[in-house]
């Protein structure tokens, strides 16, 4: 048995939701070539594919979506001149590269009296990373142009006979936001 020395393969902020991710491979020998493929679910064909080994050549960038359900498997080895070491394998989750969806909110006025109030609810959401709470955000306008946002949900002194438009801010925990 050939010894070839180690791989490691480091990925950039592994356990936080980004919208990219940057793997390095660190070699121990420089004698031999280091090679790589990634294997990964194709949202469009709803395939997993894999590619063939590829010389690597530095730091590369994962920009594909990656999830626990979904992750991305990057399976790296030397090569001398085809003898293979042992391969060495990472599991990627955590890349979120979609936005929030934009489903209108709901609002709720009393029915059973007359009332200056109202209720939005928040009815947007992202399966991958989530929402980051602290950005959500209700909008109101009289002209479904000029908004003004607040952080509460309730909208208050609303005046009878008036035409109002609403609608919700979201931001995802990689930074995407969706009005």
């Amino acid at each position: 048995t050939k010894s070839f020395g180690e791989l490691t393969i480091d990925v950039e902020k592994p356990n936080e939701w980004t919208s990219s991710k940057s793997v390095t491979i660190k070699e121990t020998s420089d004698e031999y070539k280091t090679e790589y493929k990634i294997r990964k679910y194709n949202e469009e064909t709803k395939e997993i594919e894999e590619s063939e080994f590829l010389e690597y050549k530095g730091t590369f960038k994962l920009n594909t979506m990656a999830t626990n359900d979904y992750p991305i498997l990057i399976i790296a080895r030397y090569n001398d001149n085809g003898t293979y070491s042992d391969e060495k394998t990472y599991t990627v989750v955590n890349i979120d590269t979609t936005s929030p969806t934009n489903t209108k909110p709901v609002v709720n006025v009393s029915t059973t009296k007359p009332t200056s109030e109202a209720s939005i609810v928040i009815r947007q959401d992202d399966a991958e990373s989530g929402l980051d709470e602290s950005t959500i955000e209700y909008g109101y306008s009289l002209d479904n142009v000029d908004y003004t946002w607040q952080a509460s949900s309730e909208l208050k002194k609303l005046k009878s006979g008036t035409t109002y438009y609403v609608k919700t801010r979201v931001t995802n925990n990689v930074g995407k936001t969706v009005e």
